[in-house]
C-alpha cells in the first residue's frame, strides 16, 4: 500500500510539472505574438527603419517616406502587410539580433543590438588608447599666450598630449615636444613655434600636420605638411649638416627617418628647411 501512495504522489507531481510546463510555453507564444510597442529596429545604414506603434502595427521607413503596415507573427516570422496604393506583403525573420528581411538579407537592429555593439567599440577603443599609452610618455599642455591660445582654438588646430617613448625625448634638456620659444627672426625678441595638427585623429597618426611659428612682429607663418614626432630649438651659431644657424632655428624630428632644420629667411620672410625629411 505503501508503495501504491508512492507512485500515486509521484503521478500527481510529474502531472502539476507537465501543467507548468504546458503553461509557460503558452505564455511565451503568446507573448511571441507581438513586437514589444516602442521598440525600434535600425538598418546599418541608418537609412531604414522598422518601429512598432501598437500590437499589430508598424511604421517602416525608407528614406524620408514612411508606410504604416500590419503585422502578425507565427513562430520566429513576422508578417508585415502595407496599402500603399497597392498591398505589399514583406515576411521578416526574428533573430537575437533584430529583424532579417526575408527578400533581400537586409538586417534591421534592435536598440539593445546598437547599444551592445556600441559598448564594444567604446570598449575597443578605450583598450587600444591604453596599449598605445603604453608604449608613450604623457605631455603636460604648456601654458600658451593668451593670442596664441586663442589662434589655435579659433582654427580648430590640436597639440598631442603623448609621445613615443621608442623617441627618448628628453624633457630635461628641451622641454616640450611641440612647443618651443627662440628668437627665430634675429630681431632680440622672443618668438614660439608649436607643431600642431587640423583635425582630432591627425595627432595620433601624425598627418595633416604643421608647425605654426608666431613671431614678436605679429607675423604667424604656417609650416605645412611636416610628419614630426616632435620639434625643438636650436641655438644660432650651430651648425647643422656643415650651415652655421644665422638665427635660432626649428629642428623638427621623425624618430623613424631623420631630422629637419627649418631656418627663417629675412629677405622672403619665411621659413626654409635644410636636409633631413623635408616637406
Amino acid at each position: 500500500m505503501f508503495e501504491e501512495f508512492k507512485k500515486t504522489k509521484a503521478s500527481k507531481l510529474w502531472f502539476s510539472m507537465a501543467v507548468v510546463f504546458v503553461v509557460i510555453l503558452n505564455v511565451s507564444f503568446v507573448e511571441a505574438k507581438s513586437l514589444k510597442k516602442g521598440e525600434e529596429f535600425k538598418e546599418k545604414s541608418g537609412h531604414g527603419a522598422i518601429r512598432v506603434v501598437s500590437s499589430d502595427e508598424v511604421e517602416i521607413e525608407r528614406g524620408s517616406t514612411i508606410f504604416l503596415g500590419k503585422y502578425t507573427i507565427d513562430g520566429e516570422r513576422v508578417r508585415i502587410v502595407v496599402n500603399a496604393g497597392a498591398t505589399m506583403v514583406q515576411y521578416y525573420k526574428i533573430t537575437p539580433d533584430g529583424l532579417v528581411e526575408e527578400k533581400d538579407g537586409t538586417i534591421y537592429y534592435s536598440k539593445a543590438y546598437i547599444a551592445a555593439e556600441k559598448e564594444k567599440m567604446i570598449s575597443a577603443e578605450v583598450q587600444k588608447r591604453k596599449q598605445e599609452d603604453a608604449f608613450k610618455d604623457r605631455v603636460v599642455k604648456p601654458v600658451l599666450p593668451k593670442t596664441i591660445a586663442s589662434y589655435i582654438d579659433k582654427h580648430g588646430l590640436r597639440m598631442a598630449d603623448s609621445i613615443d617613448k621608442g623617441c627618448r625625448f628628453d624633457f630635461k634638456k628641451h622641454g616640450n615636444p611641440f612647443f618651443v620659444t627662440g628668437d627665430f627672426d634675429g630681431d632680440g625678441i622672443l618668438d614660439y613655434a608649436i607643431l600642431v595638427s587640423k583635425a582630432a585623429e591627425s595627432v595620433r597618426n601624425r598627418v595633416n600636420q604643421g608647425i605654426f611659428v608666431f613671431l614678436a612682429n605679429g607675423q604667424i607663418i604656417e609650416i605645412p605638411m611636416v610628419y614630426s614626432d616632435h620639434i625643438y630649438m636650436s641655438k644660432k651659431g650651430v651648425t647643422f649638416l656643415g650651415v652655421v644657424l644665422k638665427y635660432d632655428s626649428i629642428g623638427s624630428v621623425n624618430c623613424e627617418r631623420a631630422t629637419s632644420m627649418y631656418v627663417y629667411n629675412e629677405t622672403k620672410k619665411e621659413f626654409y628647411v635644410l636636409g633631413g625629411m623635408g616637406d
